[in-house]
Formats: structure tokens, C-alpha cells, sequence
């Protein structure tokens, strides 16, 4: 079993995330927006984090950025979840490579799919087997 940390402002969306991810077996923490993440990653331990990038407070891009220079995100997979066109996620994400993108909306297939590739992918890295690159799933 898994905890992933998901952040998402759209409280609806999270219960949603919740129950699809506590169904695969995952133990889930929410966060509402990318301060109370950061908050979190400091008092918990997370396999992976989920986070929307449109959020109030902190987005999902910055949190992600600072996430990663905090020592306990150095090697935590991250998806990010979002309801902007592909374009857009595209111009977004050439500044995170490698980062799996769920476009919004997502069934609770492409959400469980992807949490499990990406858990995988990080295991056989670290394993030394490495793995694929993200990219935009719909």
C-alpha cells in the first residue's frame, strides 16, 4: 500500500480522488492548495503526490518546484492534474519534464493507471531499471 499525498482546491474532485485511490489500496492526505502540500510533506512521509495546477494560494507548478528542493521531494513522483487545454499544459510543462499530466476530466481508470505506471517507473528506478518519461494522459 502506497500513501499519496493529492492536492486539489475543488473538494468534490478530492473526494472523488479519494475513493478511487483508497479503492486500489492507497492511503490517501489531502491538501487544498500547494501551502497546506508543502505543510504536509514536512510531517509525512508520501510515495507519490497528485496536485492539480490551478490552485489558489500556491499552484500546483510552484508547489511542485518547491516540493522538489525540499529533501524529501528530491525523488517523490509527482502527477499533475489539470482541466487546461493541451496546449496550455504543454507551455506549462517544459519547465517540468518527465512529470505525467492527467487532463481533466479523468476516469477513475486513467487515474489509477497512471498512479500505478508512475509508482512502478519509480520502483524500477530505483532498482536501477529505470523507466518512462511522463506525458499528457486524457
Amino acid at each position: 500500500m502506497s500513501t499519496i499525498l493529492t492536492l486539489d482546491d475543488d473538494i468534490l474532485f478530492c473526494e472523488f480522488i479519494h475513493d478511487v485511490l483508497t479503492q486500489d489500496g492507497h492511503s490517501v492526505v489531502t491538501a487544498y492548495n500547494g501551502e497546506e502540500g508543502l505543510g504536509r510533506l514536512t510531517s509525512q512521509n508520501f510515495d507519490l503526490v497528485l496536485t492539480d495546477i490551478d490552485m489558489p494560494i500556491m499552484d500546483g507548478l510552484e508547489f511542485l518546484r518547491r516540493a522538489r528542493a525540499m529533501p524529501c521531494g528530491l525523488e517523490l513522483p509527482f502527477i499533475l492534474l489539470t482541466g487546461r487545454r493541451r496546449e496550455q499544459v504543454m507551455v506549462a510543462g517544459n519547465a517540468i519534464e518527465g512529470v505525467p499530466f492527467l487532463q481533466k476530466p479523468v476516469t477513475p481508470e486513467t487515474i489509477s493507471k497512471t498512479v500505478r505506471a508512475t509508482l512502478d517507473d519509480c520502483a524500477r528506478a530505483r532498482e536501477g531499471l529505470g523507466g518512462h518519461r511522463g506525458g499528457i494522459l486524457q
